[in-house]
C-alpha cells in the first residue's frame, strides 16, 4: 500500500511538474510571437504610412521638386523595402508596394533630369500621390479593422493583440490585414 501511495505522489508531482513547465512553455511562446509581431507592426507602419508621408511630403508642390531631395525620397524607400525584404514574411503586396514606389520615382528622376514634359512628369506625380493614398487608406482600415475586432475581447491587451495579430498574419494563421493590404494596395500601372 506505501508503495501505491509514494508511486500515486511520484506520478502526480510528475504530472503538476510537466503542466506548470508546459505553461511556461506556452508563455515563453507566445512572448515570443508578440515580439516578432511587434517588429513587423513597426516594419509593415514605416512601409504603409512612414514612406507615403515622406513621398507625399516631398511631391506636395510639384514646381519645386527637385533631384536632390527626390534622390533623398528614393533612397528612404530604398531603406523601407530592405526592411520589409529582411524583416517580413507574408506581406508580399507590401514589398509590390515599395518596389513600384521607388521604380516610379527613379522614373520621375529620370524625367526631371532630362527637363521631359511637364505633362509627362505630372501624370506620374499624380498616379505616385494616388498609390501612396491607397496605402494609407489600407492601414486606415487595418486600423478600424482592429477596433471593431479589440471591442469584442479585453481591452487591456489591445499591444499585445495588435502585435499577435501581425504576427499571425504573417505566418498565414491569419489573414485579416492581408487580405485588407491586397484589395487596398492594387496600385495604378
Amino acid at each position: 500500500m506505501k508503495k501505491d501511495t509514494v508511486l500515486i505522489l511520484i506520478l502526480t508531482s510528475l504530472i503538476i511538474v510537466l503542466g506548470i513547465s508546459n505553461i511556461y512553455q506556452y508563455k515563453k511562446s507566445l512572448e515570443l510571437k508578440i515580439g516578432c509581431g511587434q517588429r513587423i507592426s513597426n516594419i509593415v507602419t514605416y512601409a504603409l504610412v512612414g514612406v507615403p508621408r515622406l513621398v507625399l511630403d516631398d511631391l506636395s508642390n510639384s514646381t519645386t521638386i527637385n533631384e536632390v531631395d527626390l534622390a533623398k525620397t528614393i533612397e528612404r524607400v530604398s531603406v523601407a523595402k530592405t526592411f520589409v525584404f529582411t524583416g517580413v514574411e507574408g506581406f508580399s503586396q507590401v514589398r509590390d508596394f515599395l518596389e513600384n514606389t521607388e521604380k516610379d520615382l527613379k522614373k520621375l528622376y529620370k524625367l526631371i533630369k532630362q527637363n521631359k514634359r511637364e505633362q509627362e512628369i505630372d501624370f506620374l506625380i499624380n498616379k505616385i500621390k494616388e498609390n501612396q493614398k491607397k496605402s494609407l487608406k489600407a492601414y486606415e482600415e487595418i486600423r478600424n479593422f482592429f477596433q471593431e475586432y479589440m471591442s469584442q475581447r479585453n481591452k487591456e491587451k489591445k499591444g499585445a493583440e495588435w502585435h499577435l495579430l501581425w504576427y499571425k498574419n504573417s505566418v498565414g494563421d491569419s489573414e485579416e490585414f492581408i487580405k485588407i493590404i491586397d484589395k487596398r494596395l492594387k496600385l495604378e500601372k
